[in-house]
């Protein structure tokens, strides 16, 4: 936390030194790291927010989980062939480890390799069928190359495994509503998932009206990135 503390102080340079320690010390930890990608994002040195990830493959070339760790981060931010080639690095040292695999799919997906991407997801999802989040991968990528129907089957049973989970209800709506399949109405059933309760006005606020108005605009906020396309919603 030392370096978190420094760049909170606005001492930079010293802020930067001691997470460059911290990495060399424990290469593997991801606070680490996410602390480190932080300080790097708000003094816009963007150029440099993957370094760290890069420093542990370099300590630990045989490390399957810094190579993991770095295609992870470079998939976020778009470095699609970089990803590629930690994840293959990943894939060689622990062939058998599926989040190696899934992230080995994400990043044939996002160059355009269809065929390599749903191979590779299909290996994580053959290791770790109980994985939901394997799972879900699996099926944005289905999805993706039009396997609408098999995409629904792996849906379901990752809906099994986490049905709290809101992005595999969502995947599963979506790959319903390309099938248009009747089961669609089902999931969507508001009556039957949405629970309506009458609460007690919140400290703070003259009424429930007040608080649901203050309510909305703080979720409107925190849960819109960017408007899209209706074809690309649940209800379509």
């Amino acid at each position: 936390w030392l370096g978190v503390t420094l760049h909170d102080l606005a001492r930079h340079d010293e802020a930067i030194a001691a997470m460059h320690r911290a990495v060399q010390l424990d290469p593997l930890n991801q606070e680490i790291h996410a602390n480190f990608k932080r300080v790097r994002w708000n003094l816009n040195q963007r150029e440099h927010l993957h370094d760290s990830y890069r420093a542990a493959c370099k300590d630990l070339p045989n490390s399957a989980e810094a190579h993991m760790n770095l295609a992870q981060s470079v998939l976020i931010n778009g470095h699609y062939a970089e990803a590629l080639v930690a994840a293959q690095r990943a894939v060689a040292l622990a062939p058998g480890t599926a989040r190696a695999q899934s992230l080995l799919g994400r990043a044939q997906m996002a160059l355009g390799n269809t065929v390599q991407g749903i191979e590779a997801h299909q290996r994580a999802h053959q290791l770790a069928s109980d994985d939901p989040l394997i799972a879900e991968e699996f099926a944005a990528a289905l999805s993706l190359a039009g396997s609408h129907v098999r995409a629904c089957e792996v849906l379901q049973q990752a809906y099994i495994l986490a049905p709290r989970r809101s992005a595999i209800l969502g995947r599963l709506c979506i790959a319903l509503r390309e099938l248009q399949d009747p089961l669609l109405g089902e999931v969507l059933d508001y009556d039957r998932f949405v629970l309506s309760e009458l609460i007690d006005t919140p400290a703070g606020f003259r009424d429930l009206a007040t608080f649901n108005g203050a309510l909305h605009a703080e979720l409107k906020v925190q849960h819109t990135g960017a408007n899209h396309a209706l074809e690309q919603s649940m209800r379509g």
